[in-house]
């Protein structure tokens, strides 16, 4: 239900509110009105947002990106507290909305069916009111700014439902300027709630329920849940240590931080046997629920140059793994685990001596289209047949072959 959450004229003193004041543009929306719409922000928890964001890149002085900004009520307090610029890009913003939600966040990270009230100005309106503040609605890969336009770019909890996880954080390299901050929260799919569904607490789980029972205890994991791709829900079931390495192949990381699963969100449901029905999945990621990062975008030369990724390294040496088991993961898509050899990305996977490939292929296009679609994250292979048949039942070999061994 939509309610008030203040009467009119009730104006509390927040320094962020009254610098934000500061920046509206002439000629733009009723005053009382962006006061009362800045209030009602306030009241409704969305300062967080600007708590957050500043402790982890710093906002004074800074040109500000927010990928997947949604209901961005918190841009003119972030210029409140001092960013040069803001600018929203979310692929299904609408400018038109008068809802805000209250921020208060349940244990799971998720938010509840908290209140929704009625805001004095439509967002588009509120936010262009001042001066240096934008909505944009587009994707990241095609953002409409020039490369190194900004000095700082976030996102909380977008980086798991992106399509293209790899696309998107190069845009975001690309966009900021050399020595800019990158900071995100992620949600991880793998914890025990991770599927976005209910039960999102474990009191909520009704075992007579199948649609619960269907999720519940890491069921997501072997029935992976799929979203309609348009949608903002969608779930792209990236795994913990692959977005790490996409990362770290970019920027410089300043913190990774992990929050664990409480008992009240799934942490001690991982039983024994439990456990022992995902032997190709960490136990961390498993009971990871939330994963912070900040990081800052290095030099041109470290960044199109990764150490350790020439083949000419010294530290590298020549191996051949042959895979003894596998498992099904998605569609098409079989899952093993590799040995740490060192650096890797010079393997190319092979079947009975024949190379695959596409190499790096997208994770749905290894489960959409499989044919020999292959992608080595970190020690995890996700990989398919050249004719979608089972690996661990067609009679083939499949090993992971230096490219230097290969025939010419």
């Amino acid at each position: 239900m939509k309610e008030s959450l203040k009467p009119a004229g009730t104006l509390a003193t927040d320094p962020d509110l009254d610098a934000a004041l500061q920046r509206l543009r002439p000629g733009g929306p009723d005053r009382s009105l962006v006061v009362a719409t800045l209030q009602q922000t306030l009241d409704a928890g969305w300062k967080t947002i600007v708590d957050e964001v500043d402790g982890a890149v710093g906002l004074r002085g800074k040109d500000v990106l927010e990928v997947g900004c949604g209901w961005c009520w918190h841009a003119p307090l972030m210029l409140g507290r001092g960013a040069k610029s803001y600018r929203g890009l979310d692929f299904d913003v609408d400018v038109e909305a008068r809802t805000i939600q209250d921020r208060g966040l349940s244990e799971s990270h998720h938010y509840e069916s908290a209140s929704f009230h009625e805001m004095p100005l439509a967002l588009g309106s509120f936010v262009s009111g001042f001066d240096d503040a934008e909505v944009h609605k587009g994707d990241i890969v095609d953002a409409p700014w020039p490369d190194a336009s900004f000095d700082a770019v976030f996102m909380l909890v977008v980086t798991e439902h992106v399509i293209d996880p790899r696309a998107m954080l190069q845009r975001c390299h690309d966009l900021l300027r050399p020595g800019g901050r990158l900071y995100f929260s992620h949600g991880s799919y793998h914890c025990w709630n991770g599927h976005h569904r209910p039960p999102r607490l474990v009191h909520e789980f009704d075992t007579d329920n199948p649609d619960m029972v269907a999720v519940a205890d890491w069921a997501h994991l072997q029935h992976p849940v799929v979203n309609d791709r348009a949608d903002q829900d969608h779930l792209n079931r990236i795994r913990i240590h692959e977005l790490m390495a996409d990362v770290t192949r970019l920027f410089v990381v300043d913190d990774w931080s992990f929050v664990e699963s409480s008992a009240a969100t799934g942490r001690d449901r991982l039983t024994p046997e439990l456990r022992a029905r995902f032997p190709h999945y960490y136990r961390e990621e498993l009971l990871t629920e939330m994963v912070y990062c900040t990081a800052t975008r290095p030099s041109e030369a470290r960044a199109t140059a990764p150490r350790g990724d020439s083949l000419s390294d010294a530290t590298q040496h020549r191996v051949t793994l042959r895979l003894g088991w596998s498992h099904p993961e998605t569609g098409h898509c079989h899952i093993t685990r590799v040995p740490t050899v060192g650096h890797m990305s010079q393997l190319v996977l092979c079947e009975d001596g024949v190379p695959l490939g596409p190499a790096d292929s997208l994770h749905d296009v290894v489960r959409g289209q499989g044919r020999g679609a292959y992608s080595l994250w970190g020690n995890y292979l996700y990989f398919s047949a050249s004719d979608n048949s089972d690996p661990s039942r067609n009679g083939r070999v499949y090993s992971l072959v230096d490219a230097r061994d290969l025939p010419a």
